[in-house]
Protein backbone atom coordinates (compact mmCIF):
# COMPACT_ATOMS: atom_id res chain seq x y z
CA UNK A 1 0.00 0.00 0.00
CA UNK A 2 2.25 2.79 -1.19
CA UNK A 3 -0.79 5.26 -1.14
CA UNK A 4 -1.36 4.66 2.22
CA UNK A 5 -1.29 7.67 4.64
CA UNK A 6 -0.34 8.14 8.12
CA UNK A 7 -2.86 8.52 11.12
CA UNK A 8 -3.01 10.76 14.20
CA UNK A 9 -4.15 8.19 16.50
CA UNK A 10 -5.29 9.73 20.28
CA UNK A 11 -5.60 8.56 23.84
CA UNK A 12 -8.96 9.99 25.59
CA UNK A 13 -8.93 10.38 28.91
CA UNK A 14 -6.26 12.95 29.87
CA UNK A 15 -5.27 14.01 26.76
CA UNK A 16 -8.67 14.66 24.80
CA UNK A 17 -10.38 15.38 28.16
CA UNK A 18 -10.05 15.66 31.31
CA UNK A 19 -9.38 12.37 32.86
CA UNK A 20 -11.07 12.47 36.63
CA UNK A 21 -11.36 8.27 36.50
CA UNK A 22 -13.81 6.59 34.15
CA UNK A 23 -14.95 9.94 32.55
CA UNK A 24 -18.32 8.41 30.64
CA UNK A 25 -20.86 11.85 31.24
CA UNK A 26 -19.99 14.35 28.38
CA UNK A 27 -19.56 18.28 29.08
CA UNK A 28 -17.91 20.65 26.60
CA UNK A 29 -16.30 22.13 29.91
CA UNK A 30 -14.59 18.96 30.22
CA UNK A 31 -12.73 19.25 26.49
CA UNK A 32 -8.93 20.45 26.14
CA UNK A 33 -9.06 23.39 23.29
CA UNK A 34 -5.49 22.25 23.00
CA UNK A 35 -5.77 19.25 21.20
CA UNK A 36 -8.62 20.34 18.94
CA UNK A 37 -6.35 22.91 17.20
CA UNK A 38 -4.27 20.24 16.61
CA UNK A 39 -6.75 17.79 15.26
CA UNK A 40 -8.07 20.70 13.29
CA UNK A 41 -4.33 21.33 11.81
CA UNK A 42 -4.34 17.38 10.99
CA UNK A 43 -7.94 17.84 8.97
CA UNK A 44 -6.09 20.22 7.15
CA UNK A 45 -3.08 18.50 6.24
CA UNK A 46 -5.36 15.76 5.31
CA UNK A 47 -4.54 13.11 8.14
CA UNK A 48 -6.75 11.01 9.50
CA UNK A 49 -7.62 11.29 13.38
CA UNK A 50 -8.66 7.99 14.97
CA UNK A 51 -9.52 7.76 19.25
CA UNK A 52 -8.30 4.66 20.72
CA UNK A 53 -9.36 4.18 24.03
CA UNK A 54 -9.49 1.75 26.82
CA UNK A 55 -12.80 1.99 28.48
CA UNK A 56 -12.56 -0.89 31.49
CA UNK A 57 -15.24 1.26 33.00
CA UNK A 58 -17.42 -1.02 30.90
CA UNK A 59 -15.71 -4.51 32.35
CA UNK A 60 -16.16 -3.29 35.67
CA UNK A 61 -20.14 -2.24 35.61
CA UNK A 62 -19.13 1.62 35.88
CA UNK A 63 -21.39 2.27 32.75
CA UNK A 64 -22.55 0.95 29.67
CA UNK A 65 -21.07 0.83 25.81
CA UNK A 66 -24.01 3.10 24.96
CA UNK A 67 -22.89 5.22 27.77
CA UNK A 68 -19.42 5.69 25.95
CA UNK A 69 -21.09 5.51 22.43
CA UNK A 70 -22.75 8.87 23.76
CA UNK A 71 -20.10 10.16 24.77
CA UNK A 72 -18.40 9.94 21.17
CA UNK A 73 -21.20 11.28 19.63
CA UNK A 74 -21.22 14.64 21.68
CA UNK A 75 -17.72 14.63 21.39
CA UNK A 76 -17.50 14.31 17.68
CA UNK A 77 -20.29 16.96 17.62
CA UNK A 78 -18.56 19.21 19.77
CA UNK A 79 -15.46 18.85 17.24
CA UNK A 80 -17.17 19.08 14.03
CA UNK A 81 -19.53 22.56 15.68
CA UNK A 82 -15.69 24.33 15.65
CA UNK A 83 -14.03 23.07 12.54
CA UNK A 84 -12.61 19.45 13.69
CA UNK A 85 -13.00 15.94 12.80
CA UNK A 86 -12.21 12.87 14.39
CA UNK A 87 -12.14 10.58 11.49
CA UNK A 88 -12.90 7.36 13.72
CA UNK A 89 -13.12 6.08 17.47
CA UNK A 90 -11.55 2.82 18.52
CA UNK A 91 -13.05 1.64 22.24
CA UNK A 92 -11.66 -1.62 24.42
CA UNK A 93 -14.13 -2.64 27.00
CA UNK A 94 -12.26 -5.49 28.45
CA UNK A 95 -10.31 -5.72 31.63
CA UNK A 96 -8.17 -8.84 31.58
CA UNK A 97 -8.54 -10.06 35.53
CA UNK A 98 -10.86 -6.88 37.03
CA UNK A 99 -15.26 -6.80 36.26
CA UNK A 100 -17.60 -8.16 34.94
CA UNK A 101 -17.25 -12.07 33.09
CA UNK A 102 -18.70 -11.10 29.78
CA UNK A 103 -15.69 -8.56 29.75
CA UNK A 104 -13.58 -10.19 31.68
CA UNK A 105 -10.84 -11.31 28.71
CA UNK A 106 -7.44 -10.50 27.82
CA UNK A 107 -7.86 -8.83 24.89
CA UNK A 108 -5.86 -7.54 22.17
CA UNK A 109 -7.75 -4.63 21.89
CA UNK A 110 -6.43 -3.17 25.10
CA UNK A 111 -3.49 -1.20 25.36
CA UNK A 112 -0.67 -1.47 25.50
CA UNK A 113 -1.18 -4.37 23.04
CA UNK A 114 -2.14 -3.07 18.94
CA UNK A 115 -5.10 -4.52 18.30
CA UNK A 116 -6.99 -0.96 18.52
CA UNK A 117 -4.28 0.81 16.44
CA UNK A 118 -4.47 -1.66 13.54
CA UNK A 119 -8.35 -1.49 13.62
CA UNK A 120 -8.50 1.54 13.60
CA UNK A 121 -5.31 2.54 10.57
CA UNK A 122 -7.02 -0.39 8.48
CA UNK A 123 -10.34 1.30 8.65
CA UNK A 124 -9.01 4.80 7.36
CA UNK A 125 -6.60 3.09 5.46
CA UNK A 126 -3.48 4.27 6.97
CA UNK A 127 0.49 2.81 7.50
CA UNK A 128 1.37 2.08 10.93
CA UNK A 129 5.00 3.69 9.61
CA UNK A 130 4.86 7.25 10.58
CA UNK A 131 1.70 7.22 12.12
CA UNK A 132 1.47 8.93 15.45
CA UNK A 133 0.00 7.81 18.66
CA UNK A 134 -0.79 10.43 21.54
CA UNK A 135 -1.00 9.36 25.27
CA UNK A 136 -0.32 10.03 28.60
CA UNK A 137 0.55 6.51 30.26
CA UNK A 138 3.02 4.06 29.92
CA UNK A 139 0.48 1.96 28.16
CA UNK A 140 -0.09 4.39 25.72
CA UNK A 141 3.42 3.42 24.45
CA UNK A 142 2.60 0.79 21.70
CA UNK A 143 4.93 -1.82 20.82
CA UNK A 144 4.19 -2.16 17.05
CA UNK A 145 6.99 -1.40 14.55
CA UNK A 146 6.87 1.53 12.73
CA UNK A 147 4.57 3.72 15.12
CA UNK A 148 5.99 6.49 16.45
CA UNK A 149 4.46 7.80 20.02
CA UNK A 150 4.57 11.28 22.14
CA UNK A 151 3.46 11.11 25.43
CA UNK A 152 2.50 14.17 28.33
CA UNK A 153 4.08 13.52 31.66
CA UNK A 154 0.67 13.84 34.06
CA UNK A 155 -0.52 12.52 37.06
CA UNK A 156 0.84 8.73 35.90
CA UNK A 157 4.36 7.23 36.13
CA UNK A 158 5.82 7.41 32.65
CA UNK A 159 9.67 5.56 32.30
CA UNK A 160 11.36 9.06 31.09
CA UNK A 161 12.47 8.31 27.29
CA UNK A 162 12.94 11.20 24.26
CA UNK A 163 9.39 10.81 23.23
CA UNK A 164 8.07 12.58 26.97
CA UNK A 165 6.47 15.67 27.08
CA UNK A 166 6.51 18.14 29.77
CA UNK A 167 3.54 20.50 29.65
CA UNK A 168 0.56 20.05 27.24
CA UNK A 169 2.32 23.09 25.30
CA UNK A 170 5.33 21.18 24.52
CA UNK A 171 3.37 18.41 23.25
CA UNK A 172 1.21 20.35 21.09
CA UNK A 173 4.38 21.42 19.68
CA UNK A 174 5.75 18.43 18.85
CA UNK A 175 2.19 17.22 17.65
CA UNK A 176 2.50 19.75 15.03
CA UNK A 177 6.17 19.79 13.97
CA UNK A 178 5.56 16.29 12.98
CA UNK A 179 2.43 16.64 11.16
CA UNK A 180 3.55 19.25 9.42
CA UNK A 181 7.28 17.92 8.77
CA UNK A 182 5.66 14.42 7.17
CA UNK A 183 4.42 16.73 3.69
CA UNK A 184 8.50 16.21 3.83
CA UNK A 185 8.50 12.80 3.14
CA UNK A 186 4.98 11.98 1.43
Amino acid sequence: MTSAKVALLLDRDGIINIDSGYVYKYSDEIIYPDILEVVKEANVLGIPVAIVTNQAGIARGMYKVSDVDSFHKHLKNFYQENGARIDHIEICPFHKDKGEEMWKFDSLLRKPNPGMHLKALSQLMCKVEGSLMIGDKQSDRINLLGLKTLLLQGDYEITPANDLCQSRQELCQKISNYLNNLLDFS
